[in-house]
This record gives structure tokens, sequence and C-alpha cells, in this order.
């Protein structure tokens, strides 16, 4: 790997700046603007000066600033937060369940994640930097000194000491740092202290983002104690003083216990294979080294663009001449009120005024001469209406002007509602789409380095302890871009709205004709009302067969549990037979797949075993008599009938009977052609067996729907593999002499 030299780095950097230094002013200033410090300093006593002077010196002008562009910049942020931009992961296609799975996997993780470093906060200031500095970034790292305190360790380089018998001694308390689990940060990175190469036209084809930023002195030489030529490049730039933009004061100062600190991150490329990075001060390389697992860790967005150009431009842009153009009428009309503002009362020459009787609510004044002309004093009023436009061009120049109309709240249709949702969403769908592609970038960044240095303790903790057979599975599965695709998604009132809408309708026509998984997964989906743990049982089924399918595609064999639904996983596992990229998996896999199937289809035969088992046990003959429309011969006199009267727990054992019998029918019919003809195999070899015999052998058998106790394939749940091939098998082949489990047929009632 080519490395750069520290005159290489400090040269990127000066390159970058001489391109970007307005770029750079322009963003300081819309910071002043909206933050509402007009003023370079604030000392000055702009408004004490026009209440009290009288007058204003020839030589001084006022200076006051209408902002108009901090509330603008506000509806900016305030209707596109309002949109609720958000990200999700969906499967890259949607027929397969490894896809689906990585997709569902990846929304937990992103889930956890945004809880961990504040989601919320962070999508705010997110949209505020992208309107107010033209650019949004961030970056995505795992820090060490962050997670979990695991209690102190020994140094690296320690090297114990030993006593008299050669043990090694206990390390002392300075030998010892402590440690954490670590945690995966996302940093805010400002556009006013980004450089890029000088000859890229966009970020992307920049070869490498360089990021300047203060760190703490005494932090640093912490963090890199015992190092002596690290400890003296940090003290080199400590000595150098920077002017540098607060943002807690909105203005300019002097850098104190502070060193500037650079950090380059290049893109993988031909000289770089898998990126680097370099952590430097002025005076020398403190870390560099290549990219973790060669993922780059940088997202960036522009608000605005322009052609050949890298950086963003904010809408702030559009407004400032306007905002010039009304700081100077307002100020116009300030002038004016100081001193045109009173009025004035004139006389003719050698007139006197002298003060009149005074009488309760009466003032007099006599005047020798004539009459004084009155002049009224001026407000400025004739600048309103050009303020009044100035105003209004304004907020139209920067698309807010329907903003501030006056809107129908009385509307009660919800889709009517949702239609004038959409319409004002479509004046803002520039800015939302390049907001929700940013979140996108980001969520890929955070997911591929989550697969490398998440712990399994986080990832049960994000996906919950149900998934642990799918921690592999996230580990292991392809590249994102590959297997799912982070797309936009809004999650704001309106859309949920809208999605509720829709799955009532839904409910309401075709619900009777849908089965208990379908409506599960619909209730699931609802964005109002937590569902998922009130109608888990109904998506149970579901869940267990995404589970066992993946587990065949990694080469498992899934074993058959206490209170599976046979039926269910039996047809989900012929859907995935009939998918035409079947006949392409090793034939490893399709063995364990007909193995399975046949398992499962071999516990619905039990099923019907039982069923006929159950039918000849003996009928109970408690309870009262109740007499039946059912005429049989009479005892007494053979050539009558009469009404039979039967016990009511047998006609109850006959009813029990009946509807188990047509359940058992549904559940064949339901299935499909090839799992029909499984099952009816299996049943028919097992209903040789007569049913008393059957109940008889039952006694001190195992429970005939333990499939693990008699099949012992599918009860192996770890890979077995041919030592020839390298492929998963279904299983070791049976010893010669080992002896055959009895097959009992059925159970006592």
């Amino acid at each position: 790997m080519k490395k750069l030299t520290i005159s290489d780095l400090n040269k990127l950097h000066t390159d970058s700046n001489g391109l970007d230094n307005e770029v750079y002013a322009e963003m300081r200033s819309n910071v002043l603007l909206v933050s509402g410090e007009h003023y370079a300093r604030r000392t000055r006593k702009y408004f004490d000066r026009l209440r009290e002077n009288e007058s204003i010196p020839s030589d001084q002008r006022i200076r006051i600033v209408a902002n108009h562009i901090q509330k603008i910049t506000k509806l900016y942020c305030n209707n596109t937060l309002a949109y609720v931009p958000g990200v999700q992961a969906y499967p890259n296609n949607d027929t397969e369940t490894q896809d689906v799975k990585c997709a569902d996997l990846s929304n937990k993780v992103w889930d956890y994640g945004k809880r961990q470093f504040g989601w919320e906060v962070y999508r705010r200031n997110s949209v505020f930097d992208f309107f107010t500095l033209g650019e949004v970034g961030s970056k995505v790292y795992f820090d060490q000194n962050k997670g979990k305190f695991l209690g102190k360790k020994p140094k690296p380089g320690y090297e114990p000491q030993l006593d008299e018998q050669g043990q090694p001694l206990p390390p002392d308390e300075e030998d010892l740092v402590p440690t954490f689990s670590g945690e995966l940060c996302v940093e805010r990175l400002y556009g006013f202290n980004l450089f890029r190469a000088k000859e890229a036209k966009t970020w992307a084809e920049s070869w490498f983002i360089g990021n300047k930023k203060l760190a703490q002195k005494k932090q640093l030489e912490a963090r890199y104690a015992g190092d002596e030529d690290k400890l003296k490049y940090i003290q080199t730039s400590f000595m150098e003083r920077f002017v540098i933009f607060d943002g807690t004061s909105s203005s300019y100062r002097e850098s104190e216990n502070e060193v500037l600190v650079y950090e380059v991150f290049v893109r993988p490329c031909p000289d770089y294979p898998n990126g680097a990075y370099y952590y430097h001060t002025a005076a020398g390389i403190i870390e560099e080294g290549e990219l973790p697992y060669g993922i780059w860790p940088i997202a960036i967005e522009n608000c605005e663009e322009y052609q050949t150009s890298p950086r963003g431009r904010s809408p702030i842009k559009h407004g400032r001449p306007f905002q010039a153009e009304l700081n100077r009428a307002i100020s116009k009309m300030a002038e004016h009120q100081i001193t045109l503002g009173d009025d004035k009362m004139v006389f003719s020459h050698g007139s006197k005024v002298s003060q009149g009787a005074a009488m309760p609510g009466v003032r007099a004044i006599y005047t020798t001469g004539g009459a004084p002309a009155i002049l009224e004093g001026r407000s400025g009023e004739q600048y309103l209406g050009y303020t009044d436009f100035i105003i209004k061009q304004l907020y139209s120049a920067m698309m807010v002007e329907e903003d501030m109309a006056e809107t129908d709240k009385s509307q009660a249709d919800p889709y009517a509602m949702l239609y004038a949702s959409v319409s004002q969403k479509k004046k803002f769908s520039f800015f939302t789409q390049k907001i929700e592609g940013f979140f996108a970038n980001l969520m890929s960044i955070y997911l591929d380095l989550a697969r490398h240095y998440m712990s399994d303790e986080d990832l049960l903790a994000a996906i919950g302890r149900d998934e642990v057979i799918n921690v592999s599975e996230f580990r292991n599965m392809s590249p994102l871009a590959y297997m799912i695709k982070a797309c936009a998604v809004s999650e704001d009132a309106e859309t949920a709205l809208g999605k509720q809408l829709v799955y009532n309708h839904v409910l309401q026509y075709v619900g009777p004709n849908l089965s208990r998984d379908d409506i599960g997964k619909i209730l699931r989906s609802m964005p109002y009302g937590d569902f998922k743990n009130a109608f888990s049982d109904f998506t149970m089924d579901d869940e267990n067969a995404n589970n066992d399918i993946l587990r065949i595609e990694r080469g498992d064999v899934p074993s058959i549990r206490p209170g599976m639904d046979p039926e269910y996983i039996l047809k989900r596992i012929t859907a995935r037979q009939k998918k035409p990229d079947y006949e392409f998996l090793p034939p490893a896999i399709k063995e364990v797949y007909e193995t399975y199937s046949a398992a499962l289809a071999e516990q619905m035969a039990d099923e019907v075993v039982q069923q006929k088992a159950l039918q000849a046990d003996f009928i109970p003959a408690q309870g009262f008599l109740t007499p039946c429309d059912f005429y049989v011969p009479d005892p007494a006199t053979p050539s009558k009938t009469h009404r039979a009267r039967l016990p009511i727990d047998s006609l109850a054992w006959l009813v029990k009977r009946l509807e188990g019998q047509g359940i058992t029918l549904e559940k064949l019919e339901s299935l499909q052609g090839s799992a029909q003809s499984q099952v009816a195999s299996a049943a028919g070899a097992l209903a040789g067996v007569d049913a008393q015999e059957a109940i008889a052998n039952t006694v001190g058998q195992p429970n005939p729907g333990d499939m693990n106790a008699r099949n012992p394939i599918v009860r192996q749940s770890s890979n077995v593999r041919d030592a020839t091939r390298g492929n998963p098998v279904t299983g070791v082949p049976p010893t010669p002499n080992a002896p055959v489990p009895q097959r009992p047929g059925g159970l006592r009632f």
C-alpha cells in the first residue's frame, strides 16, 4: 500500500482550503444568521442607541436586521421532520426466504443501534445541518473506550513479575488499564470542517475525505502515554494558536488546551485496496492503517448541488438578496422615525407663544402673530408597502409561501386528508429524498460494521433470544448490496394512517377467507397497536417454518419438536421445493429437504392412525339416557320398534370423533398433491396394524407423535459432513446390527 507522508497530508488540507474558503465563510455566516447572532460584536448597543438618540450623526448609519431567514429555515426543518424521514431494509428478492430473514434481522439490529446513539436527536440535528450548512455528514466507527465496563486488564506489552517459585505475581494498579466492550458510534461531521481532493467534481469522486477537529490535549496525552514520538507531535501542535468558530457562542475564539487534529480517509482503490486512514497533527502522523474490513465509514449528502463542484449549498443562499434589501428598507424606516418622527410646529418670524389659562381637561395656548403650522411626523410608512412586497417575494422565492396560508382543518374524510397531505409533501420531495438517501447510506455502513464488531450478547439483545439460531445468518450473510437494499421509508402519521386503512379493508372484505397465519401477519404489520405480542401465536408457525428452511439451506438438519404444526411446515417445505432455483441446490441440501418432508408426512400419518385407534376404543356409557330420532326393535315385542335411548356421554363421544375425522380430512385436502401422497402412503403403511393390537402395544411405547424418538436422522441438529465431498449430508448410515425401533399404532383414549 502506498503511504502518505506528513508533508503530503498537510498539502492536501492546504489545497482544499484554497478552493473552499468562500464556502466555509458562507456556512459560518448561515449559522450566525439562523441562530440570531447578526452582529460581529454583541457588545454594541444598537437598539439602545435608537431609543436614546434624537439624531444620527452623518458619519453613522442605522443597521437593523429583520431576520426572516431563521423563520424560513425552521419551516424547512419542521416540514421535513413532519415527514419523519427514516430508512429500513427490504429484501432484495422478497420471494427468497433467506433474503427476507436477512432484511428482518438487519432492521432489528438497526433499531437497536438507533436506541444506542439517540436516533431522534441525531435526525433532528442532521436535518438542521442539511438546511443551514447545505451539507450533512456523519462517520461510523467502533470506539473501544465505550460500552460496558469489563474490568481492568494489564497494559499492552506488560510482562508479569515472577516470585521465588517462578509463579507470576499479580500486576500493580499502575500496570492496569480499564477495558470496555466497545460500541459503534455515529459522529456528526460539519461541512466547514471537511476538505476534499481539489480535482473532484463530486464527493464520490474525491479519492479522500478529510475532517479537522479540536481534541483535548489531556485526553490525547493519556491515550498515547509512553509513546514519546506521538507526544512530541501533540505538544508541538499545542503550541500553535488557532482562530476557531465556536458553536456555543456563535463567534470566533482562540483555541485553549486543545490540539487541532486531522482525519484523512482514503477510498479503496488500486493503490489502497482496502482503503486507508490517517490521524495526524500538523507536526506528524499519530495513527495510520487500512480501513477496518475495507468499509468506507463516511456518508455525505448535499442539500443543493452545482455542476462541477462537490460542495453543497444551503437554500439560504437564494434568500440573501431579499433579506439584504429588506434590512435596508427596515433601517430606512427607523432612520425616518428618529429624524422626522415627532410632530413639529412652525411659527412666523416675530410670533410669540405663551401658556393660557389652565382648565380641567383643557390646555390653552396664546400666540401673537400668525397661527402656527403643524408638520406631522414621519413613521416611515411610505416604505411599508415596499417591505411587504419584499417579504412576499422572499417567501415565494424560498417556496414557503403556501405554508403561511390558512388551511381548512374541518375535513373529516380520512382519504381527503391523506390526499391533501401528499400534495403538501410534494413541495419538499426534492429535499426529503436526499435526506432519506443519506440515512439509507448511513444504515448500510452501520450494518456492515455491526456484522464484524457487535458481540453475540449485543446481537441477541438486538434480534431477540428467539432468533439465537440466526446469529450466524446475520454475521455470514453476503454484502448488503447483494442481499438487501436499504430503502427510505416515511414513518409519519399520514403514512401510518394510510396503511391502517388498507389493512382494515383487507380484513373487512377478505378476512373470512384468510387463514389464521395470514391474519396474524396482517395484524403484526399494522402501525397502530402492539399486535406483535398479543397475536404472536398467530405467526408462531410461520416463524418456525422460516427458521427451519434457513437451517436446511445452511446444511443443518432441523428436528421435529413437540407442539409444532407439521401440516403448515410441510406446506412451506413443498412450496420451497417448487421454486425454480431448487434444482440448482447441492444434492445434499435437496436430500435434507426430502428427508425432512418425509418425516413431516410421517408425523401427520401418525395423527391419522391415532384417530383410527381412538375410533376403535371403548365407547363411554355413563350419563343420563336421552331419546334419539332413531328407532330400534323393542326387546319385549320384537315386531314393534321404539325410539332409542342412549347415554349422553356416548353421544358426546360420537360427536367428538366425527369432528376429529372432519378436521383430519380437511388437513389432508389442504395439502398439495405431492404432500398428500406422502401422508397417504405413510398412513396406509401404519393402517395395516390392527387397531386393537395397536392400542395394546401402546403401553410402554414412546409417544407416536415424537418423531425424534424413532427417527435418528431428523433428531440430529449438527452438521454431518461427508469427508470426501465436504458437503452436509442427512445423517450417518445405520449400524448393521442396530435394533429397529418398533412403530406404535396409537394411543388409548
